[in-house]
This record gives C-alpha cells, sequence and structure tokens, in this order.
C-alpha cells in the first residue's frame, strides 16, 4: 500500500506526516487577556507550532502568513516553561531584528508547543 504522508517541512514550519503514540502532547496554557483572569488551554498532539495549538483550539491569535513567519504578527511571551524552550531559528532572529521585539518576544509560528508552556499573546499595536 502506498503512503501518502506528507514527510517533508510543513506550513507551520514542522515535520508532517502520520501522527503516532510517541509524538509530544500536552496542553499550552494562554494567559488571559480579559479580566475574568481565567487561562485558556489549547490541547495539543504531535510536533506542531504554539500558532497551530492555538488555532486548532479557537484561540484568537493575529496571523497572515499561514505560519511562514514572514508577517510577524503571531507575536506571543513565553510566560513560562517545564523545560527549555529552543532558542530563535533564522527566520525568527530577521523578523525580531527588523521589527525590535524584545529579548521576551517570540514568533508563535516559530515556536513548538510543549507541555507545560505558558504563553500570552500579544495583539497588533
Amino acid at each position: 500500500m502506498l503512503d501518502w504522508g506528507f514527510k517533508g517541512i510543513g506550513m507551520f514550519g514542522f515535520k508532517g506526516g502520520k501522527k503516532s503514540a510517541s509524538d509530544p502532547a500536552g496542553v499550552v496554557r494562554v494567559q488571559a487577556a480579559e479580566a475574568d483572569g481565567r487561562d485558556t488551554e489549547a490541547k495539543f498532539h504531535g510536533p506542531v507550532s504554539v500558532l497551530e495549538t492555538l488555532l486548532d483550539n479557537a484561540v484568537e491569535i493575529p496571523t497572515s502568513c499561514g505560519g511562514m513567519g514572514t508577517c510577524g504578527t503571531c507575536r506571543i511571551v513565553i510566560v513560562e516553561s517545564r523545560g527549555e524552550v529552543e532558542e530563535r531559528n533564522e527566520i525568527e532572529l530577521e523578523m525580531a531584528e527588523a521589527r525590535c521585539f524584545s529579548a521576551e518576544e517570540r514568533l508563535a509560528c516559530q515556536v513548538q508547543a510543549q507541555d507545560g508552556l505558558k504563553v500570552r499573546v500579544l495583539q497588533e499595536d
């Protein structure tokens, strides 16, 4: 039987293809922007970006380039994490320098989701 699963770099910068039981899974918490103060939980399964996780869970986040890292609108701040969050990649470094991001600002499309990650979505100015 032929396997037509896409194995290249996906729309959000991570390898696509079939999901398996060994793929990472968990919950990304989104810090509340509303006055009620309740965080939103965004569940994920598989190697996906924070942007994809938020969109899949109907969390509002600005984006216009489909997760390619070219628009710079899916800005987040990582509030806390259980593990190390990877450094900015080349795409994100270019955008951060061009737009004068603070050290805490990241592009949600370039950060891989991990269980226990807590982020705050930044709105466009």
